[in-house]
């Protein structure tokens, strides 16, 4: 049994990334970043740039995923009400759903409570990309209103060094301090972007630090495979031992598997995607469930 923790559904890419460059599909796989011209998101073979229910089910049909947790991303575009007509009302027993919400805007508060009663498991905040300081006080009101309907923050930490807001390990300390209760799912365990050879080994107790705070933590591995030199091939040893380090440091208990499908598939196949897990060799069968099935199905299916 598997299941994705981490994949995302999007019918046409209509985002914004790092707050002011438009981001449109295109053709076989590229999207068009404005002022930066054409880049290739997802495999050639994705004709026009989208990964929509059909594509995205079948995907987990052919890889044996039981169930999964659909993320959204400034990037691609809000798809809350997709991700609402697709997946939480016809399939909720199988996928969760995250939905969109800029915290900036005068009426986040409503949105999430709007969101959480109609069946999403929390919000999404992509820092750098939105961009949004993780201390400030919009933050802290969604991260007050998610508590109320013991929703989760969803928070990636940025995939670009050069972004003033990327990596934000301090604001985001300080936001679990001052609300305990928030539930925390972090995106990528907070090293998107980082390539292997500057993961150190206090960059990780920093981030295994935060699960200690007292709130609720889990990390996923999702796209793990892009951190690994382009000229690594598949099952990607550094990352491997990446893993292992990561382990060493959190545990096993918060670590969950995800995809970060469709634009992992430049590097892999989708059953790469998990397989790098599983061939694992310095981890045994509980500690393989646990991360790719157990703790993401205690978290979001058997959870009340």
């Amino acid at each position: 049994m598997l299941i994705d923790a981490h994949i995302h559904m999007l019918p046409v890419v209509r985002g914004v990334c790092l707050g002011r460059e438009e981001t449109t599909s295109e053709r076989c796989g590229m999207i068009r970043r404005q002022g930066s011209g054409l880049e290739q998101l997802f495999p050639p073979s994705f004709e026009y740039s989208g990964f929509p229910y059909d594509v995205f089910i079948r995907y987990l049909d052919w890889a044996g995923i039981e169930k999964a947790i659909l993320f959204q991303s400034c990037v691609y575009g809000h798809h809350n009400d997709y991700y609402l007509h697709h997946a939480i009302e016809p399939l909720s027993d199988r996928l969760k759903a995250y939905a969109l919400v800029d915290p900036r805007t005068e009426n986040a508060r409503a949105l999430i409570d709007a969101f959480m009663q109609r069946g999403f498991v929390g919000i999404k905040v992509d820092a750098s990309e939105l961009p949004i300081r993780l201390d400030s006080e919009r933050v802290f009101v969604a991260g007050e209103c998610l508590m109320k309907h013991n929703g989760v923050l969803a928070l990636d930490l940025g995939w670009e060094p050069d972004s003033p807001d990327y990596y934000q390990i301090v604001e985001l300390k300080k936001l679990l301090r001052e609300l305990p209760g928030l539930r925390l799912h972090l995106a990528h365990a907070g090293l998107g972007g980082k390539p292997i050879a500057a993961i150190d080994d206090g960059l990780l107790q920093e981030i295994g630090e935060l699960s200690q705070i007292g709130n609720d933590v889990v990390y996923d591995i999702s796209a793990f495979p892009d951190l690994a030199p382009e000229t690594e091939e598949y099952p990607y040893p550094s990352v491997q031992s990446l893993l292992y380090r990561v382990v060493s440091t959190v545990g096993t208990d918060a670590l969950l598997w995800g995809s970060d499908a469709p634009q992992i598939l430049r590097r892999c196949t989708y059953r790469q995607s998990v397989r790098w897990v599983l061939d694992c060799d310095g981890l045994d069968a509980d500690q393989k469930r646990q991360i790719t099935f157990g703790n993401a199905n205690r978290w979001y299916f058997e959870r009340g």
